[in-house]
């Protein structure tokens, strides 16, 4: 069923007030001003704390306990001996390797 379009009158009505303005651009050969978007778009900004978790709440304030080890890297250094510079090596000593012991054989040795 073929419907005919319906007319409905609109009244307009002008503002005689001077529009703000809130930025833009405006042409220089035809005197247009173009706005940028954001200022035509009407958007409530949220609030501060809007969608977080409670804060004064009694279950937000205890803090749960967690216990962590982690490895932490340590740096070193040598110092090569030079022919202009002097080293004392009066208490430098010689270490040397010791057999290798696995888990296995340290949980043995343990009480």
């Amino acid at each position: 069923p073929e419907v005919p379009p319906k007319v409905i009158p609109v009244r307009i009505v002008k503002c005689q007030a001077r529009k703000l303005y809130q930025g833009g651009y405006r042409n220089k050969h035809n005197g247009k001003v173009y706005h940028h978007s954001g200022n035509q778009t009407n958007v409530r900004q949220p609030r501060r704390w809007e969608g977080q978790a409670e804060k004064f709440h009694r279950e937000t304030q205890t803090a749960e306990y967690k216990s962590r080890s982690m490895q932490v890297g340590r740096e070193s250094g040598t110092q090569m001996a030079r022919p202009d510079l002097y080293l004392d090596t009066s208490r430098d000593r010689v270490l040397s390797p010791r057999k290798y012991v696995t888990s296995v054989e340290v949980a043995k040795m343990k009480p």
